[in-house]
């Protein structure tokens, strides 16, 4: 009657199961908190770049109207200038040239 009880080696076993089970529970509920710390980061990024991008609009819209108020003030060298003959705006290919004796065409 060396033998173990099987009872007692019944128990045994369903401890180690309920062990398992256990162990396994706590390694699910892990991954979801990992997932959840994930999708909240995801948030957290997609928050940032919500408020980001209008900020940028905003600031992309100022420097095209302080370019807008600089080509103003200084004008651009590709308006035409009038020929000094005729007073007609000369073409963009020809440089007007106040030597020439020469008509704007």
């Amino acid at each position: 009657s060396e033998e173990p009880c099987p009872q007692s080696l019944n128990n045994f076993f369903l401890k180690v199961r309920n062990l398992v089970f256990r162990l396994k529970n706590l390694v699910l509920r892990v991954r979801n908190l990992v997932f959840r710390v994930r999708d909240l980061v995801r948030r957290v990024k997609n928050l940032v770049l919500s408020v980001k991008n209008p900020v940028l609009r905003v600031k992309n819209l100022a420097l095209k109207v302080r370019n807008l108020f600089h080509s103003v003030r200084e004008p651009c060298p590709q308006i035409e200038e009038p020929c000094p003959q005729c007073e007609e705006p000369c073409p963009q290919s020809e440089e007007p040239s106040p030597r020439s004796e020469e008509p704007c065409p």
